[in-house]
């Protein structure tokens, strides 16, 4: 087969740093690198500027070598969170201490913990008050163990699709609470959990042989999306099975409790979930 120079080269160029350990310890090491010293010097000079938190030049020193242990882009994430939360009259001593925290993660935090505090604290979403928002940011973003990424996406697609006339129209503090524990759900999963959700709630309601009223689907399918992203896939194939005439013949709540179990074997309790789960943050 013939191979023309241009493609013999680009294939070369391709194995090349694979086969040359050396170099590529040198290309990790450079993107590994940290900007440290920029971090520093612009969170000390933010923070000197800032009279009004009246810190002394040893504890603003302080906090600037704490920022910089963030490596690159640590000042921004920390200027970001806390500008947001002392603009919304959050105590000085409270802000430094959640903007610290998340400078030290990457920018995915800085993203989901203030995309979800935005979701909560706006008069045009949630418009929850401050301390229950920065509460519900922090559970996803600092303290999730899961995808942050997604954490913002379901938590926003969840409490939209709740307030909404065409989802399911519910008062704002169900809605809070509802997209807070969907979207907790899936801490261990590499999966949305906002489009399980939805799609189990549609079939409970709209399944002639249940049509299931609102409160009512709602609880179910928060229990059935806690057992993972998988489980509702399960959950509506045994129902539909057990509910034939050429299945089970069951009747709906018998078919009901039938398709819960084979849902909760979705993931075995003596398997492990670590092939599902996905680092906490990803690019």
């Amino acid at each position: 087969m013939n191979i023309s120079k241009f493609t013999f080269f680009i294939c070369l160029s391709l194995i090349l740093p694979l086969s040359d350990p050396i170099h590529a310890q040198q290309a990790l090491t450079e993107k590994l690198s940290c900007q440290t010293a920029r971090e520093f010097i612009t969170t000390q000079n933010y923070l000197s500027e800032k009279k009004e938190l009246s810190l002394s030049p040893e504890k603003i020193t302080e906090i600037s070598h704490e920022v910089s242990t963030g490596c690159t882009g640590a000042a921004k994430r920390f200027i970001r969170v806390f500008q947001s939360l002392t603009k919304v009259e959050l105590s000085g001593a409270d802000s430094l201490k959640l903007a610290l925290s998340i400078a030290k993660k990457d920018d995915n935090y800085a993203d989901s913990f203030l995309g979800v505090f935005q979701h909560s604290y706006l008069r045009d979403h949630l418009d929850l008050d401050l301390q229950t928002s920065v509460q519900m940011a922090t559970d996803l973003s600092l303290s999730f163990k899961g995808n942050v990424k997604l954490a913002l996406k379901d938590f926003s697609e969840l409490s939209q699709f709740c307030l909404s006339q065409n989802g399911l129209n519910l008062p704002i503090k169900n809605c809070a609470s509802l997209a807070h524990k969907v979207t907790l759900s899936g801490e261990l999963y590499a999966e949305s959990m906002a489009n399980v959700f939805k799609d189990t709630f549609e079939f409970l309601t709209n399944e002639s042989t249940l049509k299931m009223p609102l409160i009512e689907a709602i609880s179910w399918a928060q229990k059935i999306v806690a057992m993972g992203p998988k489980a509702s896939q399960n959950f509506i194939l045994a129902y539909r099975y057990a509910i034939k005439q050429n299945g089970m013949s069951y009747s709906s709540g018998k078919a009901l409790q039938f398709a819960s179990l084979l849902a909760s074997r979705t993931y075995p309790i003596t398997g492990s979930t670590n092939d599902l789960r996905l680092p906490a943050s990803t690019n």
